[in-house]
């Protein structure tokens, strides 16, 4: 939770000048940075037999109810965390892929969109009418608010097809991310891209040591 608070802390503060992301060069990008447009890629459509619940709501302590026995939450990053109800509509077990570039859009331009790095599998078993799992993800906007809680909402996007995003999540690819960052490393690249003039040397060194 410490580590959560610490990062929700550097969400503030507005997009200003930090190592080499600077905002004076920033590329329009939809979606991300200032951009209030949609962001744009290519559509992400779920398994045959799998239904999301909507509005998908912002993660609280309560996503998970105390008697679902799965517990596990996904995805890395902790500004931008959505709870996912699942339906299995099917009599076998769905596993479920996000692909790294997914995004998820806030309806509401205060609210940070966000997006996962890596891949995230879930799997919901057969016949399920509900399955709560926790997604954490980085943040687009670094201007917005971070996830309050349930009362933030959100749709499922695209996956981006941004070239500067497509070399980070090569770069995390092999690397093993923590549900919340303790140093920020990976959501100050994040920032340098959709808040400034794109990934740095020190981001590639710094990510290249995770």
């Amino acid at each position: 939770m410490s580590a959560l608070l610490a990062l929700m802390a550097c969400s503030s503060g507005g997009a200003g000048k930090d190592d080499g992301g600077d905002p004076s060069q920033t590329q329009s990008r939809p979606g991300m940075g200032p951009s209030k447009e949609k962001p744009v890629g290519t559509a992400y459509t779920l398994p045959t037999g799998v239904e999301l619940q909507k509005p998908i709501k912002g993660d609280d302590p309560f996503c998970i109810p105390v008697d679902q026995k799965e517990k596990d939450k996904k995805g890395s990053g902790g500004l931008v965390r959505v709870c996912l109800n699942f339906r299995n509509t099917s009599q076998q077990p769905i596993t479920v892929v996000f692909p790294p570039g997914l995004v998820f859009i806030s309806d509401s331009d205060a609210s940070q969109n966000g997006m996962l790095l890596q891949s995230a599998s879930i799997e919901v078993p057969a016949g399920r009418t509900q399955l709560f799992v926790p997604l954490y993800l980085y943040c687009l906007n670094k201007s917005r608010d971070p996830t309050a809680g349930g009362q933030d909402t959100y749709s499922m996007g695209p996956v981006t097809q941004d070239a500067s995003v497509l070399e980070l999540t090569g770069l995390l690819q092999s690397k093993t991310l923590p549900l919340v960052e303790s140093n920020n490393t990976v959501q100050e690249a994040v920032w340098h891209i959709t808040d400034g003039s794109g990934l740095t040397a020190s981001d590639r060194e710094a990510i290249n040591k995770l």
